[in-house]
């Protein structure tokens, strides 16, 4: 959705990185790479067009752009569809618009969506009656990411911003700081610029002490607290940081995607033990109808260490993390599934 031209731009200007590759998609690692065979838990043309994918407890949640239902309840072992609920789209009300998922750990039928187009979060509850039992108005002008929640009293998000890496609301919406630096930026890009190159998925620990960041054309992991500091960078299997054009136009600077803009994490989930990320390394000139899929996972303990990469058989567009390590990962094309991958074969080579 963040990605793209626009059209009314008056100049263009290519942002210099550390990494000037013309390969089409990065594979080389310095660890072994472990090859995991999955299994299709939805039944074939079940699912009309997946988009987004959440493990809430023993059931799955899926998004579904196209369904006339949005969200759908599956069996995390069976694939059998429990319920289904929600007006389809993402007008009039249409939850089809939820972007990212933040889990309630405390209560494994809960789950708090953030819908992109309202800046609403909506607890969910997949086991009532009225599924939605609570909603919050993130009250900002920002874009946001994937709003997560830090305390019983604070929310911080990723997003678009001026300044700051994380911005921190009150458990009622209300803005109350933009936490944290910015990556250091190239000269004379303005700032919302930099922010949109390193736009980034977030996901908190169960204990809401750590805030992870993966970034969407880099492959950067930061690990930071949730007031902003920056604890630790992951390692990095290549080093290489965003490369994007600045369009100017009538609202302003923005990002613009160029031949060599290389896609980084799609997708970070995580438990108390393992941060799991789906990879791309893609470059967008070489690979502009599957940049955001992959078959690649970088499993991270929480100390930062890439401890596992793993490669799924089949190119998946969005990961959920169940438990006893179950991974699942969502296909996209004409006929788009949900597989399983037991990542215990991976896991149990290291100790978190």
């Amino acid at each position: 959705m963040f990605e793209g031209c626009d059209h009314s731009s008056h100049s263009s200007t290519l942002a210099q990185t550390s990494l000037q590759s013309s390969l089409p998609v990065l594979t080389s690692y310095r660890l072994p790479v472990s090859q995991l065979a999955g299994a299709a838990i939805t039944q074939p043309n079940e699912l009309v067009e997946p988009v987004r994918l959440a493990a809430v407890g023993s059931h799955l949640l899926v998004i579904d752009a196209k369904a006339d239902s949005s969200i759908w309840i599956l069996d995390a072992v069976s694939g059998a569809v429990q319920r289904r609920f929600g007006k389809g789209g993402t007008k009039d009300g249409g939850l089809g618009g939820i972007w990212s998922f933040d889990g309630v750990w405390e209560r494994q039928n809960r789950i708090w969506g953030y819908d992109f187009a309202t800046h609403r979060m909506l607890l969910l509850a997949i086991d009532a009656p009225d599924p939605i039992l609570a909603q919050i108005a993130l009250h900002t002008a920002d874009v946001l990411t994937s709003p997560v929640w830090v305390s019983t009293l604070s929310v911080v998000s990723p997003g678009l911003f001026k300044k700051g890496r994380l911005a921190a609301f009150d458990a009622g919406g209300k803005l109350l700081a933009m936490e944290g630096d910015m990556p250091a930026r190239d000269e004379g890009v303005p700032p919302e610029v930099i922010s949109h190159a390193y736009q980034s998925s977030a996901v908190a620990n169960p204990a809401r002490t750590l805030v992870v960041l993966a970034s969407r054309h880099a492959d950067r992991v930061d690990i930071m607290a949730p007031d902003g500091r920056l604890i630790r960078t992951a390692d990095r299997p290549f080093g290489f940081n965003p490369v994007y054009g600045v369009s100017h136009g009538r609202r302003g600077p923005v990002m613009v995607l160029s031949e060599d803009t290389r896609f980084g994490y799609l997708g970070v989930v995580a438990d108390s033990e393992v941060i799991v990320a789906l990879f791309s390394g893609k470059r967008f000139g070489s690979h502009p109808g599957t940049v955001a899929q992959s078959a690649y996972v970088h499993v991270f303990d929480w100390n930062g260490s890439l401890k596992a990469v793993v490669v799924l058989d089949a190119e998946v567009s969005q990961i959920a993390l169940g438990s006893q390590k179950i991974l699942y990962g969502l296909t996209t094309g004409e006929d788009p599934q949900i597989r399983a991958y037991d990542l215990n074969h991976v896991l149990r080579r290291f100790t978190p």
